[in-house]
């Protein structure tokens, strides 16, 4: 489940993505899909939860019925297409996709002369200007309170439930850890590093053939000579930071607008 706050723009717009099963898992593990195409009840019972949240908060029970008697009460529920067993493509689309980052470089452009930011929607195509500063704010709206989580597991999927279900399929005499647990962490690891970089760290860079992952190196003294006999070993040099350089003010400098930098890259968001 993913806490999302903005929309089609980056104007405040909470809601929630939720990649969840099509039916439900027995006490055995077993699986029987029983889920409906209406979405009527899960909205019902979703805006309940809301006004009941909303009440212990402090709003009136005379508010809450008004907000109820409406057309449009904002109140919305949405069921995707389903996602088949081992598409694993769709899935991870799907994911990126609920997390992904509130705006993107490549919809934007700030025009430093009117100090102002347009912006193109990601769906619509149609764009939008904000005076710079409004832009900014909009954007800090985004930004999570301390310690508050945006992507939770819950249900079957939650960490308690995993870690359950891992030490109830172990002897009672084994500690619980798995020695695989570390290889397939350095496969994701390596997926995540491709995605990110668009290089994949375990494609070979003389004949481009692919490689797989033999052993970790994690003692300093073994990594330093097999860097020194490869001649890759350097220490840096330590010396004191850069003084700054000195700018010369004149009648209506713009101290901000000056280090304003055009980026060298355009970032995508996910």
């Amino acid at each position: 489940m993913s806490i999302q706050t903005f929309g089609e723009q980056v104007n405040f717009n909470p809601h929630i993505h939720v990649i969840a099963t099509d039916g439900c898992f027995a006490g055995d593990g077993s699986f029987t899909e029983a889920w409906s195409y209406d979405t009527s009840a899960l909205q019902e019972a979703f805006m309940s939860a809301v006004f009941k949240m909303l009440l212990k908060k402090g709003m009136s029970e005379k508010r809450l019925e008004l907000i109820g008697s409406w057309q449009h009460s904002g109140f919305h529920v949405f069921r995707g297409p389903q996602i088949h067993s081992g598409d694993r493509e769709r899935l991870e689309n799907l994911a990126r996709y609920i997390v992904r980052c509130p705006f993107a470089m490549s919809r934007l452009a700030y025009q430093g002369e009117m100090d102002q930011v347009v912006y193109r929607g990601k769906t619509t195509g149609g764009d939008k200007v904000y005076p710079a500063l409004d832009f900014l704010a909009m954007l800090t709206l985004q930004i999570p309170a301390p310690r508050e989580q945006m992507v939770r597991y819950v249900g079957y999927y939650s960490n308690k439930c995993r870690g359950m279900r891992r030490k109830a399929a172990l002897p009672a005499n084994e500690p619980l850890i798995i020695k695989e647990a570390r290889k397939t962490a350095s496969i994701r690891w390596a997926r995540l590093i491709a995605k990110v970089y668009l290089d994949d760290p375990l494609v070979c860079p003389e004949c481009k053939g692919k490689m797989r992952i033999v052993a970790f190196i994690d003692e300093d003294a073994v990594i330093v000579k097999i860097l020194k006999h490869v001649g890759l070993w350097e220490r840096p040099l330590a010396h004191a930071p850069p003084a700054p350089k000195a700018v010369k003010q004149d009648d209506g400098f713009d101290e901000y607008h000056y280090q304003l930098q055009p980026p060298e890259h355009e970032f995508e968001a996910c």
